[in-house]
């Protein structure tokens, strides 16, 4: 009874902040554009920018606690699925706001124990409406990227000062002050297996309308800077990604495929080859499409 109780209220006050957020939004839509002037349309799109950074960041929280519940309520399943068809948007859109709550939203432990975010200065600049997307993506990927032997206080400060930047400069100048950034903590630009072993991946996208398909891998061994072309996926589809770079790594010099896989010749210009019909690579050459949750 009391938990009914509680619902209704909670659904009550749901509804009654959403209604007032839309309504906002509706009187924003309605100025009377055509009487401002440059100088006032412009202030307006930067509080403008403000605003749509703190819904996004009003998003984490929810997401967050999404993820902890699970799926069980709506009959199990990939929540990046989930969430994808209710909201009508990709499941790479999906999956990209699942990770990123999961970095700028407090986290619960096993015991109830509630934890501050892993970027705790990324959530709060968001959360003030100081920094945006764009700014958020380059700071995640800098620090996903830094190699495990940096300290956390390393760490921490490497947030810091990229926080720091990220409300003043445009994302792009932040990449820039990223990159000086990590020749300072990694000035050897040293790496572990165990960090090589974190972006290593391998991605055959769909079949285009030319029946052909492209492939993006992030390898471990030293191959031409056109096979350098990093795409994060999971585990399941990197499988195979080591021991195609062990058998392909004289593509690029001679545009033929390794001896005794049948597969056909590849462009070298482009690194795509044509599409034999339910074949995939896989450890010992290629053959016929398997799902890698299945080996």
């Amino acid at each position: 009874m009391v938990s009914a109780i509680v619902r209704i209220m909670n659904s009550g006050e749901i509804e009654r902040a959403y209604a007032a957020a839309e309504q906002a939004i509706a009187a924003l839509a309605d100025l009377p554009t055509h009487r401002m002037t440059a100088t006032e349309l412009l202030d307006s799109r930067a509080r403008h920018e403000r605003l749509a950074r703190l819904v996004a960041a009003a998003d984490r929280e929810p997401l967050a606690r999404l993820m902890e519940r699970g799926t069980d309520d709506f009959g199990g399943g990939a929540l990046k699925a989930i969430l994808a068809d209710r909201l009508r948007i990709t499941r790479t859109e999906a999956g990209r706001r699942l990770h990123e709550a999961a970095d700028l939203a407090s986290r619960t432990t096993a015991s109830g124990e509630r934890l501050p975010p892993l970027l705790p200065r990324v959530a709060e600049a968001e959360a003030r409406g100081a920094i945006g997307s764009g700014h958020v993506h380059v700071i995640r990927t800098f620090m996903h990227h830094l190699p495990d032997a940096v300290d956390v206080h390393t760490r921490r400060n490497a947030e810091r000062d990229l926080v720091g930047y990220a409300e003043y400069l445009r994302p792009d100048q932040v990449e820039k002050c990223a990159e000086h950034l990590a020749l300072l903590v990694n000035p050897d630009g040293e790496f572990s297996d165990r960090d090589r072993a974190r972006k290593r991946s391998f991605t055959m996208q769909p079949q285009g309308p030319d029946k052909m398909r492209s492939a993006d891998s992030a390898p471990t061994r030293s191959l031409p800077p056109i096979w350098r072309r990093s795409s994060r996926s999971s585990p399941r589809r990197a499988c195979a990604t080591r021991t195609m770079c062990d058998r392909w790594s004289t593509v690029s010099r001679t545009g033929r495929p390794p001896p005794g896989t049948g597969a056909p010749p590849v462009n070298v210009a482009t690194m795509r080859c044509p599409p034999s019909a339910g074949m995939r690579w896989r450890p010992g050459g290629w053959g016929p499409t398997v799902d890698c949750r299945s080996r």
